[in-house]
């Protein structure tokens, strides 16, 4: 594993004048595209309900999940009269190896494709999140005594995420620091090349970069920041939909009157309602929020492992992170982001700032 890191640090090459992560793997599993632009295997059939999902490796209730995740989805931008390819972000949802997936669609990523850019960054992003949720887990597992499930579930998580990212281990200091800069190059070059997620993450560092400390943005900035917003809601990218329910999270701390919020809610259960709320529309729109997922593995090892293997994002929430009205305002939330989308009234989440 450590001659693979040596060879993957080795081969970051400069490019156009913009850095890229460049990951040279050996004896990489090859990754046919067909003239439809679709990823193909020769090992796998295609899920039934389309959009490149596969059923190997699935069993048959995470299957079902799936087909009615993707059902919701095709609905909410049939109606919207959006079409999307997610070739290659269900290959991200459903990758067994975060590693091998980032050099299979390294040719395209340098060849300037946004969504392999989006996908390669986003692969070697997460893993330095999941390795570190993982680690911090196993020291908890080793210093204390924890109870049967909590035991259980612990080890299922750290095993299954060391099994997508332990390949981008890296113990050397500077070498994490290059690969994190690899990554946002990378993430910057697809967002320029206009892919949705990309932007969303751009979008919210600079909203976070702009309000640190004491410093704040004006009510005609935010309305700016809030028109990118929401040109990138339109396109029910499920990745920049979740990545812009941070966006709104910060935009509710820092400017709680601006956010339009239907009547019926109760919006003082909690200050992220519509952090949780995109949330939840995200994985109606394909974010992969099925059980074990890395996300629902992460997000339950950082509330301290006690979840059931068989929940997904919405039970977790539901189950280990929301009071029960907080929990029905995001559910509120969810359909009421989805019913924009679907009627291509997104513009109506937020409200003209007062100039």
């Amino acid at each position: 594993m450590h001659h693979r890191l040596t060879v993957l640090l080795a081969s970051i090459t400069i490019a156009v004048g913009c850095s890229y992560l460049y990951l040279s793997l050996a004896k990489q599993p090859e990754v046919s595209t067909a003239a439809s632009g679709q990823p193909s295997s020769p090992n796998t059939e295609q899920h039934p309900a389309g959009d490149g999902l596969t059923e190997a490796g699935l069993p048959d209730a995470k299957a079902a999940i799936v087909t009615t995740q993707v059902a919701s989805r095709s609905a909410v931008l049939s109606d919207a009269g959006i079409t999307r390819n997610d070739s290659v972000t269900a290959a991200l949802a459903y990758a067994t190896n975060y590693f091998e997936l980032a050099g299979s669609l390294l040719a395209d990523a340098l060849a300037g494709d946004p969504d392999a850019q989006y996908a390669v960054a986003k692969a070697a992003g997460d893993c330095e999140y999941y390795l570190n949720v993982a680690a911090r887990a196993e020291r908890r597992q080793a210093s204390r005594e924890l109870s049967t499930a909590v035991e259980s579930f612990t080890t299922l998580a750290t095993e299954r995420l060391a099994t997508l990212c332990g390949d981008f281990q890296l113990q050397d200091r500077n070498q994490r620091q290059v690969l994190r800069e690899q990554v946002n190059n990378m993430l910057e070059q697809s967002a320029e090349n206009g892919q949705p997620a990309a932007a969303a993450n751009r979008l919210f560092n600079e909203a976070r970069s702009a309000t640190r400390g004491r410093r704040s943005l004006n009510a005609e900035q935010w309305s700016q920041l809030d028109d990118l917003a929401v040109e990138i809601l339109e396109s029910g990218d499920p990745y920049a939909v979740r990545k812009l329910s941070d966006y709104f999270s910060l935009r509710q701390r820092e400017r709680p009157g601006d956010l339009e919020v239907p009547e019926h809610l109760w919006f003082g259960s909690t200050p992220d309602v519509a952090n949780f709320g995109l949330e939840l529309a995200s994985c109606v729109l394909g974010y992969p929020c099925q059980a074990e997922s890395p996300h629902v593995l992460a997000t339950c090892l950082e509330l301290g492992g006690g979840c059931d293997p068989n929940w997904d994002y919405t039970t977790v929430l539901a189950e280990a992170r929301l009071s029960p009205l907080a929990f029905q305002d995001a559910l509120q939330y969810r359909d009421w982001v989805l019913g924009l989308i679907r009627e291509g009234n997104i513009a109506d989440l937020v409200e003209p700032a007062d100039l």
